[in-house]
């Protein structure tokens, strides 16, 4: 990911700590050089915590004030009403660590920072803290702040609905405290069929202030409740490679994200060349999948023996201790196979989501009409026709057996579409002269322009930012020519009379007699 992506997840990261202090009743913050008794130490900051990694409290307070004073942590299951009862001092099991760093300023004030890590947190930890200073001339207390059980981020429940072209969905996530949500997707890109490559992009939702703010159109995601949260999303499915739904809690104390995957999702499968061997006539198809429990070949739309391919699984890492899984499979055939292969992701979780399966063909083109072996005469006009079908581009060029035969020839090309092929269409004319040869060759070429995808596709690739996930597939030409036709011309014998009546020419092609 980019630079700025990081530090605004530190920001947000930073205000998700101070946040979840200011909602579980941390104090204000004052200003330690307001005038105060230099015999009366104060509290200048109620106590405030963190949430660590969903098993740690970290509470912190700070006390102002000319020495000696003592700070202490009291603990009570209800807020105190009668300081002097009702209370326990903290000590033993249940605190991992009490550190007290003081400071002295240039006046000879003290600046204790008095914290404490509560781990596990349990019943026994569960409650109100309080802040204690303890002077000769008597006792300070802090506000309280409340330590509740943290809740890990969970799944309550998901919901799709599908519009036109567009599945909207709704998750609901329990935690506590709230996290940032990052949804990350990966797409199919809308080139055509022949040229698909598959993007890596993120949705990310950050809470400040009780408000989480997205950085995509198609995500909102508000609170509900102090440990719920909702996430609302679109996205075309057809485009849709697979997606995760991902929690980030933020240690404050390591300054270290903790990714909790809830939710992955399979979409559409990604189907490209892996390899051509000319010499041994055979294509090798590759299928890829992500989040998905297998892949499913077809010929003509009926499924293939299990046993004719297999299917490997794979992980790519996408964010730092996130991988999504892939499942990859190849399949070979002959250059020259005519039928439509496919494949499509397998998996078991009921959703809104439909297969479309990701068609595939062999590279050369299906050639449909070629040129007929024809006879013509001088003052006729030559017309041939080539047409070819094809999953994939195409161009096609006409070849006689001798360059420059005609001094004008019209060339017309048209295209149209059956089902998922283009079919190509030409037609080519020209005049026949006394002076074209008795007999010439013609076919027609068929170029097809296909990509195709590496051997490394799983080579990380943009990692960490929007990107590419494979590699960009390489482009490559292949062609198919029709027979060789041939063209027979037909010359009637022409007479031509001197004008003197004496000699006569009779004229046939290049042979002249004299009678």
């Amino acid at each position: 990911m980019t630079p700025a992506f990081f530090l605004g997840l530190f920001i947000s990261a930073l205000l998700w700590c101070l946040n979840v202090g200011q909602l579980d009743g941390s104090g204000n913050v004052f200003d330690y050089k307001q005038e105060i008794d230099d015999a009366d130490p104060m509290i200048v900051q109620d106590p405030f915590l963190y949430y660590l990694d969903y098993k740690t409290v970290y509470v912190n307070c700070s006390v102002y004030g000319e020495s000696p004073f003592e700070v202490s942590w009291l603990y009570s299951t209800d807020e105190i009403s009668n300081r002097s009862s009702d209370y326990t001092i903290i000590s033993g099991s249940k605190v991992s660590n009490i550190v007290y760093n003081p400071n002295s300023d240039d006046e000879g004030y003290t600046w204790w920072n008095s914290s404490l890590l509560l781990n596990p947190i349990n019943n026994s930890t569960v409650g109100y803290y309080y802040c204690r200073v303890n002077t000769s001339f008597g006792l300070n207390y802090s506000k309280p702040v409340y330590v509740r059980k943290p809740d890990l981020p969970r799944l309550s429940s998901t919901k799709f609905n599908k519009i036109g072209d567009m599945v909207f969905g709704t998750w609901r996530v329990i935690s506590f405290p709230l996290p940032n949500i990052l949804i990350s997707f990966q797409l199919l890109s809308s080139e055509p069929i022949y040229q698909k490559t598959v993007y890596n992009d993120y949705m990310t939702a950050n809470v400040s202030n009780s408000f989480y703010s997205t950085s995509h159109n198609f995500t909102y995601v508000n609170e509900t409740n102090v440990n719920s949260l909702t996430v609302h999303w679109s996205f075309p499915f057809h485009q849709l490679f697979s997606m995760q739904l991902i929690a980030i809690s933020y240690d404050c104390s390591s300054q270290k994200e903790h990714y909790h995957q809830l939710y992955n999702h399979s979409g559409q499968a990604y189907a490209s060349f892996l390899s051509l061997s000319s010499t041994e006539r055979k294509v090798t198809f590759s299928c890829l999948c992500a989040e998905c429990d297998g892949i499913e070949w077809r010929r003509d739309n009926v499924p293939l023996p299990k046993s004719s391919y297999g299917v490997v699984a794979l992980k790519k890492e996408i964010w730092p201790s996130h991988s999504i899984n892939l499942k990859h499979s190849i399949l070979s055939t002959s250059f020259f196979d005519s039928y439509l292969y496919s494949c499509q992701p397998v998996y078991y979780q009921s959703d809104i989501f439909e297969i479309i399966p990701a068609y595939i063909d062999v590279p050369h083109a299906e050639i449909i009409k070629r040129p007929e072996a024809s006879t013509y005469v001088p003052g006729e006009t030559l017309t041939q026709k080539c047409s070819a079908r094809s999953l994939y581009p195409m161009t096609v060029r006409w070849q006689k057996s001798i360059n420059n035969l005609f001094s004008t020839i019209v060339k017309t090309d048209s295209l149209a579409t059956e089902g998922l092929y283009n079919v190509l269409n030409s037609t080519i004319s020209f005049n026949i002269s006394i002076m074209t040869l008795l007999s010439f060759k013609m076919r027609c070429i068929f170029f097809t322009y296909i990509y195709f995808q590496p051997d490394n596709f799983a080579k990380a690739h943009g990692l960490y930012q929007k990107g590419l996930l494979f590699e960009r597939p390489k482009p490559m030409t292949v062609n198919k020519i029709t027979q060789n036709r041939e063209m027979t011309i037909q010359c009637k014998p022409i007479v031509i009379k001197t004008l003197n009546k004496t000699s006569i020419l009779i004229l046939h092609r290049s042979i002249i007699y004299h009678v």
